[in-house]
């Protein structure tokens, strides 16, 4: 993981905007994790900023993404 990985949390209109999604986000090779909530229409990924920027912009623009957040990674203090 670099230091440059975001987490977002995706929400999607309908199952089958989940399901196209879903393919595009499994073929990225980028893409560190994902877990695909279908009964809320929801995928949060993990990926670096640019590469899930990228995919959000892609994701928006084939229709179905009606909601994005995202935030930094957060990790444990060193030595703690």
């Amino acid at each position: 993981m670099a230091a440059s990985d975001y987490v977002f949390d995706l929400r999607f209109d309908d199952k089958r905007a989940l399901e196209r999604a879903f393919a595009r986000i499994s073929d990225e090779v980028a893409v560190v994790s994902c877990l695909v909530e279908p009964d809320l229409l929801r995928i949060r990924l993990l990926a670096d900023e640019a590469v899930g920027d990228a995919l959000v912009d892609e994701l928006y623009a084939q229709r179905g993404l009606v909601w994005c957040k995202r935030h930094p990674l957060e990790r444990p203090a060193a030595g703690g």
